[in-house]
């Protein structure tokens, strides 16, 4: 973070949006987001300082084409700086906009959210050694393909073990396999799309003892 900017002649500076999206890489839908950061310029001793004034953000879904105001930001004080929080509701695009003075110009810079799907998922035994994993997907995910993945060990790769669709609640239910010795991996996996990550439900185990 920069202090606010000195005192300048009616010269125009060009200025720059420095932001960032936190938490950062992907994250789980519904999740708060903070957009936050500063304009800045640099000044004629090569400092770097952040300009006073409003912002807006604006929000396009990826696969769309049309941008929506979310609001605006004040930024004033000695750290003059921008802060806004949205829900990560589908992948997206948040642009934050600043429309310059007679003595600062205009800039903004974005960045993308990627959102994960909610997949729940809850291992039961209903009669001995007869296992099943249930959960289901938000948001809506109706009659939709999931996939149950396995791994035989803890460094093996995934594989896909069975595929099916959800029911018109959005939820599954799969039978697992039971090893024939050591542990195995399960959790279930929904595809990316447009709108969404792939998507995966906490792992489960099931290990032979016997």
């Amino acid at each position: 973070m920069v202090v606010a900017s000195p005192a300048v002649a009616a010269a125009t500076h060009s200025t720059r949006v420095d932001m960032d999206a936190f938490p950062s890489g992907t994250v789980i839908y519904k999740t708060s987001v903070s957009i936050e950061g500063q304009v800045v310029y640099i000044a004629a001793d090569g400092h770097q300082h952040a300009v006073e004034g409003t912002v807006a953000l604006k929000r396009r879904y990826l696969g769309t084409t049309t941008w929506r105001t979310l609001g605006t930001d004040r930024m004033s004080g000695f750290l003059p700086a921008f802060d806004f929080t949205v829900a990560a509701t589908r992948n997206a695009q948040y642009k934050v906009s600043y429309a310059g003075s007679a003595t600062y110009g205009p800039s903004s810079s974005s960045v993308v959210v990627k959102v994960a799907r909610k997949v729940s998922a809850t291992g039961k035994e209903p009669r001995p050694n007869v296992f099943f994993l249930s959960g289901g997907v938000t948001p809506s995910y109706a009659r939709k393909t999931v996939a149950l993945l396995r791994k035989k060990c803890r460094t093996c790769a995934w594989k896909i073990y069975a595929r099916q669709a959800t029911a018109a609640t959005s939820r599954y239910r799969f039978r697992l396999p039971v090893p024939s010795r050591g542990t195995h991996y399960f959790k279930v996996k929904v595809p990316p799309s447009v709108s969404f990550v792939a998507s995966y439900s906490s792992t489960w185990t099931i290990t032979r003892i016997l």
